[in-house]
């Protein structure tokens, strides 16, 4: 005898799965209609093609963040809100703008490592030291602004900076030399610049994929970082015109702890 209730559950099921995956389908073609419409608008508004790598939002929402990156530096990268048609709020220039500021000095740093002779890539972000002074910063209405141009407008900021070495060997001491030389180097062309940095130490290996990943986020996850096989970390920075650690320094918080952290 046919079990009718049990070819029942099973076509219920799979009328289930369809419909879920259909939903899930919809989604996806509601969201690159979104993601189209935000890159349409911001290449009509700014005149250069853009790229949106992340949205976060649902068809049942009404506004959409996005981050995006124009298409011929995607080492630039920015948020843009948006409602469910594309149409962006007022505040993406000064978004892509002072992304813009932060790369150029991440670039900077990248430069002054190597001229050093020692590869590094770095990522920087910046605002004021104090949330009650967030509210009130002043806009970036330009992508010609500068670095020194940026700092003399927020007069307060502090750049935070993540930067990955090529190399594994975080308790050589010209090693350390050099990411202090390149702290007071960047006080020497900044004056009164405060930055706070945090060093991630790799091989060959490890820094290739910790660059290309990078390379295609926003805020790295410390637990990626680690897994690809992170030899040390530690922090150093400048501030009032002095660098925060010696070498001497650093080499006694490597050693206190003698692994990563």
């Amino acid at each position: 005898m046919i079990n009718v209730k049990k070819y029942m559950k099973v076509g219920i099921l799979i009328m289930a799965i369809s419909m879920s995956m259909a939903g899930l389908t919809g989604c996806k073609m509601a969201k690159d209609k979104i993601e189209n419409k935000i890159e349409d608008n911001l290449q009509a508004e700014i005149g250069e093609e853009f790229k949106v790598f992340w949205l976060q939002g649902s068809n049942f929402d009404t506004e959409y963040k996005a981050y995006v990156s124009p298409v011929i530096n995607q080492e630039i990268r920015f948020t843009v809100f948006a409602d469910k048609d594309g149409k962006l709020d007022g505040s993406y220039k000064n978004s892509y703008y002072t992304a813009k500021v932060w790369n150029d000095f991440a670039q900077e740093i990248i430069e002054e490592f190597d001229v050093n002779g020692l590869e590094a890539f770095c990522k920087a972000e910046a605002g004021p030291a104090t949330e009650e002074e967030m509210s009130i910063v002043p806009e970036v209405t330009s992508l010609d602004t500068t670095v020194k141009e940026y700092l003399e407008l927020i007069p307060n900021c502090e750049f935070g900076l993540y930067v990955i070495l090529n190399e594994s060997d975080a308790m050589n001491k010209e090693t350390l030399n050099k990411i202090v030389k390149v702290l007071a180097k960047m006080d020497e062309i900044y004056p009164g610049i405060s930055i706070y940095a945090k060093f991630y130490f790799y091989d060959e290996e490890g820094y290739k994929k910790t660059k290309d990943y990078f390379k295609s986020t926003v805020y790295p996850s410390s637990t990626i970082l680690k897994e690809n096989n992170l030899k040390y970390s530690l922090n150093n920075g400048i501030k009032d015109g002095v660098v925060n650690y010696s070498v001497q320094e650093m080499l006694e918080t490597l050693g206190e702890s003698n692994v990563t952290q």
